[in-house]
């Protein structure tokens, strides 16, 4: 395969669907106002499903990028036709970024190329309402980047042409909303790219120098953050502390400097100082309590497996690390570290020993609200929220346990509402009649579909 030979670096984009992967191989002007924007399939006149979404897309007056696209109206081409949906217009924002800088592919991918694969949504309300300041809406806005469905089945589409291009040497970056990042995924052999903006994307073609772009809108939406009254300013919380500081560093050297006075005046020195050892006290415990307040350092989340034994087997010996009362022994949780885009899978532990089984997930920004557990044998178990925070579940016991039994937990950042439940339930009875099994690869099908933000854990009971 060759390689090009100027020096002009350019980038191919194409969309994630669930047909396989769109290219969009040209974008030209078309001004005047009677000609209307349109898509077309390449190889043809044919114009594509998406065209009428298309030209209120890159329209002034409804596109959700406002001063995005600078001409009356554009021909796109793509490879072929997208019958429904939206998620395309992160790969068309791309383009159009793209060729504003005369940067666009035509799809033709050689050798060292650099390859753009996008899916996702472009809602420009989804980025005011990040309470970054009022003033934020007349400024230019960059659109924020909304969840797709069947993301999964997107990124298994494309896994064999990605591969193909890895092994060409070509520089392939997949864009990806930030809330599908969250969502666990089969296993991909390229990695993904969560954006939240049309910011992000411009900041990572920026990074990998595909385009030219100075990043002068952050620090407008620093200034506007920074002009709230609700923001706290560490240096305006340390300074009265640095006065205290000063004033006391003054008056200890006016007392050093003091020679000792007679003994009618003994007691007013005494007195003295022991006022300031007292400020000096209160000094250094705000300094204490403010340094840890503004610069202790987050805790990364976790999900923590505690669990009991029964005792009475023969072959039941407390260790260093269990706690054995009667006929029981609790043992110390074992603590994995929570990755965002991985499904967690907890320890094997031996079925017939076990009494009580919780799984606890530490030092979230945001607790589970929701969660249900999946057994293998097809059930659906709405669990409840235990503990201080919520944040403990139970995890029933298996009655039968003549076999190995498997279970998939879903954790829910929101409540799933009866219609969502009873959906599930058949969508259960549907992978049960497939002879597919309930994990968490299947079940993220459902819940990307559903527009859940599921934290997937799964753990095998054996005999």
């Amino acid at each position: 395969m060759n390689s090009r030979a100027d020096e002009t670096k350019l980038a191919h984009v194409f969309i994630a669907s669930t047909a396989g992967l769109v290219s969009i191989s040209a974008i030209a002007q078309r001004n005047g106002q009677s000609l209307p924007s349109l898509v077309t399939i390449a190889g043809g006149s044919k114009v594509a499903s998406i065209t009428a979404s298309y030209r209120q897309f890159v329209a002034k007056d409804t596109s959700p990028l406002p001063d995005y696209f600078d001409d009356d109206s554009y021909h796109m081409v793509i490879s072929q036709d997208i019958h429904h949906g939206e998620s395309w217009q992160l790969a068309c924002s791309t383009a159009h970024l793209l060729h504003q800088q005369s940067c666009l592919g035509d799809a033709n991918v050689m050798q060292g190329d650099t390859i753009i694969i996008a899916s996702g949504t472009i809602d420009a309300a989804s980025h005011f309402a990040k309470g970054i300041g009022a003033n934020f809406s007349a400024r230019r806005a960059y659109g924020g980047v909304g969840v797709v469905t069947h993301l999964a089945q997107k990124c298994l589409r494309a896994q064999a042409q990605v591969r193909q291009w890895q092994q060409m040497h070509c520089d392939v970056i997949v864009l990806v909303p930030e809330a599908n990042y969250r969502q666990p995924l089969p296993d991909i052999a390229f990695p993904l790219m969560p954006v939240a903006s049309m910011q992000d994307v411009k900041r990572c073609l920026s990074d990998k120098n595909i385009i030219t772009w100075a990043d002068s809108d952050v620090s407008l939406v620093q200034e506007s953050v920074g002009s709230s009254s609700n923001q706290i300013k560490p240096s305006t919380l340390l300074l009265p502390l640095a006065e205290f500081g000063a004033a006391l560093a003054s008056r200890s050297r006016t007392a050093l400097e003091t020679k000792w006075t007679p003994a009618s005046s003994a007691n007013g020195t005494m007195k003295k100082y022991a006022r300031m050892l007292v400020m000096a006290f209160m000094f250094l415990f705000s300094i204490g309590f403010i340094s840890q307040f503004l610069f202790k350092e987050a805790r990364p989340p976790n999900i923590a497996l505690s669990y009991s034994l029964n005792g009475l087997g023969e072959h039941a010996q407390p260790s260093n690390n269990s706690d054995m009362t009667m006929d029981t022994i609790t043992v110390e949780p074992i603590v994995i570290n929570y990755e965002p885009s991985a499904i967690v899978q907890l320890q094997t532990l031996e079925l017939s020993k076990l009494d009580d089984l919780y799984i606890d997930f530490q030092f979230f920004e945001k607790a589970p609200q929701d969660a249900y557990l999946v057994t293998d044998s097809y059930a659906l178990i709405k669990l409840a929220r235990i503990g201080e925070d919520g944040a403990s579940f139970r995890i029933p016991i298996p009655s039968w346990q003549k076999a190995d039994r498997h279970y998939t937990l879903m954790a829910m950042q929101t409540v799933m509402d009866e219609s969502d439940e009873q959906s599930l339930r058949h969508y259960l009875e549907t992978l049960h009649e497939q002879s597919l099994k309930p994990d968490a690869i299947n079940l993220s099908t459902w819940t990307n579909k559903q527009g859940y933000s599921v934290k997937f854990v799964e753990q095998s009971l054996i005999r």
